[in-house]
């Protein structure tokens, strides 16, 4: 029994000690920061990807062969220039049968006129009755209703021939080539998709949210998955006025100052929108700050102890926040990640 109640003491006596030694010298070991003064630029984070403002995708009205191409993807391309033709088989027959009958209808329309204007000048000299001159005028109308219905079956003709053809809309790069000569195309079929270079744009998701921060001409930094060392400045070009209901997602667009080789549709983008910039703010890594019951606080380090001290945050840029008040001052040593044991007066080394 005697030894067991020495066992008991030895144990209380030396929990006893590491307590005292706990209290009297043992220091927790913390990260410490010192606080500075700086530019604090608050931003706004966004997701996008690359889209061209001109972009189309063109078809072919009339299908058919394809006998003509001059497409290439990659190739720069003029407003008006012939890209693609298909066969146009029967209605190349079609016109310049059209084509002869409109002719014919000019030349009777231009007799028909020449008749009614020598019986007009012999009406007037009473050398043909009224009757006369009327069946000449019934003659040159009809004449020329003839030459109007010649022209309008000509152009219906005409028409049908150019939608067997496919002309670049705009001055662009060819993006896309989805067919080769010889083809069949049904009609309305795919053949190219261009863009405008020039157009290009940063579509970049917002949440409704930070809606509020952004304006027309603000500063931007795009980064690229497929250019990860690089970054990309521009600015806000466009807000589209309208929120999705079910993601609470706005659109903005973003116009790049310069745009990188190989820049595709579609690629993905991210997007770093400067809404602000305060110059020499006292400014903390956020995860030194601890949030309880409504307030801020950070626990300063002097002396080899730490002293707690309330804090209002004000902006802040995802990683750091600037102090509005709290009296904490430059150069003042605080605990970065602090723990949740942490109080007043409890002593700490700094790693």
């Amino acid at each position: 029994m005697k030894n067991k109640y020495k066992v008991i003491l030895i144990i209380a006596v030396l929990l006893l000690a590491y307590i005292l030694y706990t209290l009297l010298f043992h220091k927790e070991s913390v990260n410490a920061i010192t606080v500075k003064k700086g530019k604090l630029i608050t931003l706004v984070y966004a997701t996008g990807n690359v889209y061209a403002d001109s972009y189309a995708t063109l078809r072919v009205e009339e299908g058919g062969n394809v006998v003509f191409i001059n497409a290439h993807e990659g190739q720069f391309v003029k407003k008006g220039e012939l890209l693609l033709k298909t066969d146009t088989g029967l209605l190349a027959l079609q016109l310049k049968d059209a084509e002869s009958n409109l002719q014919k209808a000019k030349v009777e329309l231009q007799n028909k006129t020449k008749t009614l204007d020598r019986n007009k000048k012999l009406l007037a000299g009473n050398s043909i009755t009224v009757k006369e001159y009327d069946d000449t005028k019934r003659e040159y109308d009809l004449a020329e209703i003839e030459l109007s219905a010649k022209m309008v079956a000509f152009d219906i003709i005409r028409e049908k021939i150019s939608k067997k053809e496919i002309h670049a809309p705009f001055n662009g790069l060819l993006v896309s080539v989805k067919t080769k000569a010889g083809d069949y195309l049904t009609p309305n079929a795919d053949c190219f998709d261009i863009l405008e270079p020039s157009s290009i744009l940063i579509s970049g998701q917002v949440d409704e949210q930070d809606l509020g921060k952004i304006e027309i001409g603000m500063e931007s930094i795009v980064s690229f998955d497929a250019f990860p060392d690089e970054k990309f400045h521009g600015n806000v070009f466009r807000i589209v006025p309208k929120t999705d209901e079910v993601t609470k997602i706005n659109k903005v667009f973003i116009k790049l100052n310069s745009l990188p080789k190989k820049l595709n549709v579609g690629m993905t983008a991210t997007i770093n929108i400067k809404t602000g910039e305060t110059l020499n703010a006292i400014t903390i890594p956020q995860s030194a700050v601890i949030n309880k019951e409504a307030k801020s606080f950070v626990f300063t380090v002097r002396d080899g102890k730490l002293f707690k001290k309330a804090i209002t945050i004000g902006k802040t840029d995802g990683t750091n926040a600037e102090i509005l008040s709290g009296n904490l001052a430059e150069n003042e040593i605080i605990v970065d990640k602090p723990k949740d044991s942490f109080d007043d007066g409890v002593k700490v080394k700094i790693k």
